[in-house]
């Protein structure tokens, strides 16, 4: 092979990689000029999933996000009557029915002073957006039926330690958790059980009903 024809090629294979260089930056370059706008923004969208600092050993009250992307004080829940349920969005069948039958009852009670508050068990799955997008599916006035998100491992204390109830990513009861104005749990009824859901309504009546705490015996 003559040096004339290796000079030749070693100029060629040297324009070549200079050329695939430049292709690879360029593409680089447009990957990045077309990348979603708020692609950079995601972790502040997700700051919700950051727990509150808290130094209580058993959780009495808590701090969620509600689906409006406001700060929600479970204590804006004092001296009203409650009903507590978890959910996920993707649930394919049982929590959309859930929240259906709670939908009933919104329609039934809400007018009437009783606050609704669904709490996710998915969090990083059902963002704010997401869960205003769910309420909207269901009509869900957002002045008597919040939804929740928040950090899972906080949401797993607030099941168990407020309201005594088994709760995991993706995993709860199916049950209604309903509490008086002073804020104890009086009862909870599934909401697949008709006679149970007879049961709440008459609880819910005679909690609308009531003007002072309960005695011992009622709330044990």
């Amino acid at each position: 092979m003559s040096k004339t024809l290796v000079a030749g090629l070693a100029i060629l294979f040297f324009a070549g990689g200079a050329l695939s260089i430049v292709t690879a930056v360029a593409i680089s370059a447009r990957s990045t000029s077309t990348a979603p706008p708020d692609a950079e923004s995601k972790n502040v969208n997700q700051s919700y999933l950051e727990p509150p600092e808290t130094n209580e050993d058993w959780l009495a009250k808590y701090i969620l996000t509600e689906r409006s992307g406001r700060h929600f004080n479970s204590q804006e829940l004092d001296g009203q009557v409650s009903v507590t349920s978890f959910f996920f969005s993707n649930c394919p069948s049982a929590c959309r029915l859930q929240n259906l039958k709670t939908k009933e009852l919104v329609e039934e009670f809400g007018s009437r002073g009783v606050k609704f508050v669904s709490i996710t068990c998915d969090p990083v799955s059902d963002s704010p957006a997401r869960l205003r997008e769910y309420a909207k599916m269901l009509d869900a006035p957002d002045d008597s039926w919040l939804f929740l998100t928040g950090n899972m491992q906080y949401i797993t204390r607030i099941g168990g330690e407020v309201y005594g109830m088994h709760v995991d990513k993706a995993v709860h009861l199916e049950r209604l958790v309903v509490v008086d104005r002073w804020g104890e749990i009086r009862n909870s009824f599934h909401w697949n059980d008709p006679e149970q859901m007879d049961q709440m309504r008459q609880l819910l009546n005679e909690l609308l009903a009531e003007t002072s705490p309960p005695s011992a015996d009622k709330t044990e």
